[in-house]
């Protein structure tokens, strides 16, 4: 092997290894990055799990009283419908051909 040869072989393999070692360095760059990522999203699940448990008991009082809400509700609903339902009066058309039309 000529010297020029082994020089010309060195400057490839600088070459080489400097590419090898950008790519390493984008990898690496991506990886370090996607770590990052997951740490973040970590502590915004670990924040959000807190948060779950500090409402949780307003949830369940929030709960008892919709339920309570809803039977008074229902009760009242029954105690107005029900009796209009009974006590009204059948209603006459206004126009007394009305039905006959309707009926034809």
């Amino acid at each position: 092997m000529t010297p020029t040869a082994y020089l010309e072989l060195i400057q490839v393999f600088q070459t080489l290894l400097a590419k090898k070692r950008q790519e390493i360095k984008l990898v690496r760059n991506r990886y370090d990055n996607g770590l990052e990522q997951l740490r973040m999203a970590g502590d915004a699940v670990t924040k959000m799990q807190e948060e779950l448990t500090d409402l949780k008991p307003k949830l369940l009082v929030a709960v008892d009283e919709a339920g309570k809400m809803a039977v008074i509700i229902d009760k009242e609903v029954k105690e107005v419908i029900e009796p209009k339902r009974s006590s009204s009066p059948r209603r006459r058309p206004l126009c007394p051909r009305w039905p006959r039309a309707r009926s034809r």
